[in-house]
Order: C-alpha cells, then sequence, then structure tokens
C-alpha cells in the first residue's frame, strides 16, 4: 500500500527564501530575516489565519540557522511531554532549540509552569502559533517574554505565485499542469487568502478531476462555496460587530450593509447581531426614531423568524442607521449624569418630590441641580 503524503506537506518550504505571502516578516531587510542572519532568535507568537505559513516560517527558520526542532499542539501536550523536550533540550547545549506550540492559546497554566522557567534561561526558544489574538486569548506570562507578530492572508499575487509553483512540482513529475483563466481567478477568491487550502483543492482538481488541463468547471466541483475564514466565538465576533459601528458611524452605508452580510455569514447568532443594532442606534443615532424603530423591528423579527427572513429587516435597520447623521446626545448625557451620582455631591429626594406628593415641580428640581452643581464646583 503506497501511502503519499498530502501536497501541502510536500510543498512546505524548507528555508525562509522559499516563503511566499508573508514578505513583511521574511523578506530581506525584515524581522525573521534579520533573526537568521545575525543568529539571534527570539522567543515569538505568530497569530493569523489558517494556512498562511506560521509553522512554514518557524521550520525553515530552524533549518536555516541549524537549530533543533521541537513541536508540540497544546491541546494535546501534556507537563511529561514539555518536560521530555525542555530534557532533550538541555542535553544539546551546542545547538539553538526551537520549540514550537501550536494552538498556544490553550496552554494551561500547568503547561506554562514547567516551559517558562526553560524560555528564562534560554534552554529553548519559544515559537507559538494561534488564529486568535494573542492580546485578548494567551495569557500575559507568555506575552510577557514574546513578540507578538501577524501573519497574513494571501494576498492574489501571493496566491498567484503558489499556483505557480504548484504548476512547476507537476512539470518536475512530468506532468504538465494548465489552467484556464478564470479558473485561476475563482480558486484565488474562493479560498479567501488560506494557502493550504489552495494547495489542497488545486491536487484535488490536478489529481482526481482533470487530464491536466483546469477548466472553472474542475474549479467548480472541487470548491463549490467560499471557503470563508470565520471563528463566532473568536476574534470575528467581536472585529464584525466593530466593522458594522464604524460605518454606521460613518455615515457609510455601502460598507455596514457589507459587514453585516459578512457577519451574518460568520455563523453568528442573527439574534446577537440584532441586540448590538439595537445598542448602536441608540448610542449613535439618537437624533432618528426611525433608527431605533427599525433596530427593534429587526430584533423582533429575528426572534420570531430567524434567518434567512430576517436578513432583510436587518438591512433596512442598519441602512436606516447609516443614513442618520451622528448624534450621540443620549449616550453622553446619560453617562455624564450616572459620573455625578457616583462622584459628585449627593442630592437626596426633596420632600416635594417624594412618593405620595403630587406634582412635579420642575423649578424645585431645577434649583437642587443648579445649587448641587455649585456645591461640586466649590468642593
Amino acid at each position: 500500500m503506497v501511502c503519499m503524503a498530502p501536497l501541502a506537506s510536500i510543498l512546505r518550504p524548507k528555508q525562509l527564501s522559499g516563503i511566499i505571502g508573508q514578505d513583511h516578516l521574511v523578506g530581506e531587510g525584515k524581522i525573521f530575516h534579520n533573526m537568521v542572519t545575525k543568529k539571534v532568535f527570539n522567543s515569538t507568537i505568530l497569530w493569523g489565519p489558517p494556512g498562511t505559513g506560521k509553522t512554514s516560517i518557524v521550520r525553515a527558520m530552524a533549518n536555516d540557522s541549524g537549530s533543533q526542532y521541537f513541536q508540540l499542539n497544546a491541546t494535546e501536550a501534556t507537563v511529561k511531554d514539555i518536560r521530555t523536550v525542555i530534557s532533550t533540550a538541555g542535553k544539546e547545549k551546542s545547538r539553538r532549540n526551537f520549540a514550537f506550540i501550536d494552538e498556544i492559546h490553550r496552554f494551561s497554566k500547568s503547561q506554562q509552569d514547567v516551559l517558562l522557567p526553560a524560555v528564562e534561561d534560554g534552554t529553548i526558544v519559544l515559537f507559538g502559533a494561534t488564529t486568535e489574538n494573542p492580546v485578548h486569548s494567551v495569557n500575559s506570562t507568555i506575552l510577557s517574554r514574546c513578540l507578538v507578530l501577524e501573519t497574513k492572508p494571501f494576498s492574489s499575487h501571493a496566491a498567484g505565485e503558489l499556483i505557480i509553483k504548484v504548476r512547476n512540482y507537476y512539470k518536475a513529475q512530468n506532468k504538465n499542469v494548465t489552467f484556464d483563466a478564470d479558473a485561476v481567478k475563482y480558486l484565488i477568491m474562493k479560498c479567501s487568502g488560506d494557502a493550504r487550502k489552495l494547495i489542497t483543492v488545486l491536487e484535488t482538481v490536478i489529481e482526481v478531476l482533470s487530464d491536466g488541463h483546469v477548466t472553472l468547471e474542475h474549479a467548480q466541483t472541487a470548491l463549490p462555496s467560499k471557503h470563508l475564514v470565520f471563528d463566532a466565538t473568536g476574534n470575528e465576533h467581536f472585529d464584525l460587530a466593530h466593522c458594522v459601528q464604524e460605518a454606521v458611524q460613518n455615515s457609510d452605508a455601502d460598507g455596514a450593509i457589507y459587514w453585516l452580510a459578512k457577519w451574518i455569514c460568520s455563523g453568528e447568532d442573527p439574534t446577537y447581531i440584532c441586540r448590538r443594532l439595537l445598542i448602536t442606534a441608540f448610542e449613535d443615532c439618537a437624533g432618528n426614531p426611525n433608527a431605533w424603530l427599525a433596530a427593534m423591528s429587526a430584533c423582533f423579527a429575528a426572534e420570531r423568524t430567524g434567518l434567512p427572513e430576517c436578513q432583510i429587516p436587518m438591512a433596512l435597520a442598519v441602512c436606516e442607521m447609516a443614513k442618520s447623521e451622528r448624534n450621540k446626545a443620549a449616550y453622553h448625557a446619560i453617562k455624564e449624569a450616572i459620573n455625578d451620582v457616583k462622584n459628585g455631591v449627593t442630592i437626596h429626594v426633596p420632600p416635594s418630590l417624594r412618593a405620595g406628593t403630587s406634582g412635579y415641580d420642575f423649578a424645585i428640581t431645577k434649583r437642587y441641580l443648579k445649587d448641587w452643581k455649585r456645591d461640586a464646583a466649590a468642593t
């Protein structure tokens, strides 16, 4: 039985010069290039979407520098596994030792307690990889000892380079592969900057579906829907909410609709989206009652109908909100009033306003507030 490694594994770069799509980290004069050139390495956490080369970069640096390479997954590694790595690294004082921890945001405290002394005394150089923003997901004890650098989704140009690399690989295997232009555009767009996904799809198309000439139909068969890189419980949960609110605040209706669509497609609970829209309507659109009503209607529709029907009232609410002039009067008013109540001079309910009395004397309230502001200023 023949066991063939996946094409993504076969094409994994062995040297830093072979890394595609992360020039801001590995290009000449950039941080990882200089680390290898100067033989000075700092513990680093790499974060970014799947398929952007985090593991490949660290392996390539280990190869280029002649360092010993250890790899663990934080979801599987035990304290015993970590001690074994540290013990083995401690016996190799003549070599630099890289310890690569995948899914490092899942590290437990007991794992950290074992690992950190070895990082501090230089027994190992720690490299971590995560798809989540380390500021929110990685423990501060690790963050304080590491650089934090971001890998980017593959651009269209980088994805094109990768397709050429795949074609050249097959050419070296005496298999001529050609692509229709529309197939290339389709694959680049649908893979959403994930290099591993792109290689996997290309391998399927070339090995299974086509006779060496890749058409749009082949590409659509292997990848019928767009590869969406989302995690509704991770960074996207907050980032997309922020994008919608920023678009609304800047009266960008087109942008607000786009980010709403992306938010819906992320798998986020539509009732959560509507709650956020409702708050944004009251916070940023105080001068437009239609914005509040549209947002409340979207909440009602999401609870009563669910997807996909509630997408329409959600879009209506976002459009109405984005058309409104930014008005944060209610937000600032209650914020300042609560600050006054908590930190200012205490105002007790005057006798004429206590329960059981009739009528509201505006002049009395105004006088009390005036006296209170005077006393607060004097204090």
